[in-house]
This record gives C-alpha cells, structure tokens and sequence, in this order.
C-alpha cells in the first residue's frame, strides 16, 4: 500500500485464529492458539521482518499476536520481532446504545454493562440489540442488518483501508512489513 506522501509499506492483514463462538470476546481455541503460531513460524521461516506487529483490542486477536509471536520467535535465526501492540483501528465494529459506544457481547446484562444508565430491559427492547442478544450468529446479524447503529460491514472495511493506508506516513516505515490481526 502506498501512503499519501509515495512511501510503500507491505501491510498484512491477518485475521484471527478459531475461536468457540462469535456470540461474546472469548479467547483462541487451542487449534486457534496452534493456527496462529503456525503463521507466526511460517513468517519467520520466510525471514520476513516485521517491523510491527499489531492487532485489535478483543481477547481472540490479543491471543492471536501473542501466540504468532511465540511462533515466530521460536524460528531459530528469525529476525527480531518487536512485542505485539494493539492499535484502536482494528476494533471490532462502533456500535452504539443510549449514546455509548458498545461492543457485540453475550446477552443483554453484557451489553447494558457498558452504557451507562441502559438497563438489561432496555437492551431487550431496542430494536436492534433486541433482535442481536437472541441471534444465533450475532456477527451475521450484524452484517446482514440494513442499518444498525453504528458502523455496518462497509463502514469497517473503510476505516481499515484508511488505517492501512496511514501506515506509511512514517518516513522510516519505507519498504517495511507490518502485521495486522483482525477479527
């Protein structure tokens, strides 16, 4: 990708490794855990240098860089791998109930925990959270819902096509290699 100024990064866009359910922020699965240090390896058996290693805020993409990291740092003679660091971009979608930002969570409790003065009944009664709590596949409700409040499937990829055009705003980031996880 080319940053505005004429600089090439190489960004790579890894998304997370298995995880049980998409209904709430749960952590890798073991195979998830083994999924990811296979890439990390893979990378380094390559002798690709990443200059950054980032990922999103959520348990299953912290596991995940954390785990490519022990994989690729367990290459002997890799190159050196800066620790992971979570970068705000790579969140999951911006949704929002009573005027707060809220994350897709397991149940109505979960949710109205994170916006203030929003109480499990009202979580129940919204229309969209409504209608999310007792989906089965939440984030395929999600993508598939006409207008949720918030960001939708389009507004995602935008925000994450305008993050990785960002990163070669720094002049010492030319011709460098960073890893994105997402979700």
């Amino acid at each position: 990708m080319t940053a505005e100024g004429g600089r090439k990064v190489r960004a790579i866009l890894l998304r997370h490794g298995q995880v049980a359910h998409h209904r709430s922020d749960v952590g890798l699965t073991d195979l998830g855990v083994a999924q990811s240090e296979a890439a990390g390896r893979w990378f380094a058996e390559q002798g690709v240098e990443i200059e950054c290693l980032l990922s999103g805020e959520t348990a299953r993409t912290l596991d995940t860089a954390a785990a490519f990291a022990a994989g690729y740092r367990g290459v002997d003679g890799s190159p050196e791998l800066p620790e992971p660091a979570v970068s705000f971009a790579l969140r999951n979608p911006d949704l929002y109930l009573g005027g707060h930002r809220v994350n897709i969570a397991e149940g109505a409790e979960a949710i109205a925990a994170q916006a203030p003065g929003i109480s499990p009944e009202d979580v129940v009664s919204s229309p969209f959270f409504g209608k999310l709590i007792s989906a089965e596949e939440r984030v395929g409700y999600w993508l598939g819902h006409p207008n949720p409040p918030g960001e939708d499937a389009h507004a995602v990829a935008r925000r994450i096509v305008s993050f990785v055009r960002s990163l070669g705003d720094s002049a010492g980031r030319a011709g460098a290699t960073i890893v994105a996880i997402t979700h």
